[in-house]
């Protein structure tokens, strides 16, 4: 068997012919993972408030009289009500505190995951976002989707799948904010002495 070496010239300093700047894993920039997840935490929040919170999703997902089951207004509305519930209701209050602090802990985690995964996602940045972000919709919503609304507060399926639209687009939101603030760095070339002679003889005998 053969084998074939890529000995095609590159910058240096720069990737190897065939990589991606930051596609190394020693490239991971935790200190720009940490800054992402705080943006992420707040971009979902604001997502989902304004989702869930505008009247008509409100008076669909959150009253009495749409199909919307019992069991489901007792979950959010019961007493004692949810520290922070989808339609933006907050109850202040130390266990506040504890609820942003996992919120921004998973907020973290998936900018960790996405600075991962981040050189097999598509090349420019916003599409990175958009699948990320299905990818992370996926793997969350979906479940808890299924395994508490519909199968354990029997929510109807149609305001499920309301639901889990509405959580797409949040979770698009959150995918691309990830997308802007861990963006690859900008490629710098360096040329030497001689190839910057040469593109000085090659510009001047053009």
């Amino acid at each position: 068997m053969t084998t074939q070496i890529d000995d095609r010239p590159h910058a240096p300093g720069g990737p190897p012919p065939g990589e991606r700047a930051g596609d190394s894993p020693r490239h991971f920039r935790w200190r720009r993972v940490l800054i992402a997840g705080v943006v992420a935490t707040a971009v979902q929040m604001l997502a989902f408030t304004v989702l869930f919170g505008n009247p008509a999703v409100e008076s669909l997902l959150f009253e009495a009289g749409n199909g919307q089951t019992d069991s489901v207004l007792e979950f959010w509305q019961g007493d004692p009500p949810p520290t922070i519930t989808p339609y933006g209701d907050v109850v202040e209050g130390s266990r506040l505190l504890a609820v942003m602090g996992m919120l921004t802990l998973w907020g973290i985690a998936l900018a960790a995951a996405f600075e991962y995964v981040r050189a097999s996602l598509p090349s420019r940045w916003f599409g990175r976002g958009i699948a990320f972000g299905v990818g992370a919709w996926a793997l969350a919503y979906m479940f808890f989707e299924t395994w508490v609304p519909y199968n354990a507060l029997h929510e109807p399926f149609g305001l499920v799948l309301v639901e889990l639209g509405l959580e797409l687009i949040g979770m698009l939101a959150v995918g691309v904010a990830l997308a802007a603030v861990l963006r690859d760095p900008e490629p710098v070339i360096e040329l030497d002495d001689a190839a910057e002679s040469r593109h000085v003889w090659a510009g001047e005998h053009s």
